[in-house]
């Protein structure tokens, strides 16, 4: 099995933010995603910057939701592994 990749890192976190009724605190992507705390970091910031993910401030609390962006990238994200699977070109991942 191979490990995952960036844009399949992406989908995890921005699906865990989806599935918790797009309002989640980072401690539960942390866990959700598998991912470092380092590397949750980063990612969080890169989503943020590409406008993927918001963060919100709520008492002294920052809760992640999804942006519109962020909706259409889960969307294309599913159609596009979807369609590598029908026609057997998925790559097995670790998850």
């Amino acid at each position: 099995m191979r490990k995952r990749n960036r844009l399949r890192i992406f989908y995890d976190i921005l699906k865990v933010i989806h599935d918790r009724n797009n309002n989640i605190l980072h401690t539960h992507i942390l866990y959700k995603a598998n991912l470092s705390y380092p590397l949750l970091k980063q990612y969080l910031a890169e989503l943020s910057f590409n406008n993927l993910i918001r963060i919100n401030h709520f008492k002294a609390k920052k809760t992640y939701s999804l942006t519109d962006k962020g909706f259409d990238f889960i969307n294309r994200y599913q159609l596009v592994d979807g369609f590598l699977d029908v026609f057997g070109l998925q790559e097995k991942v670790s998850q």
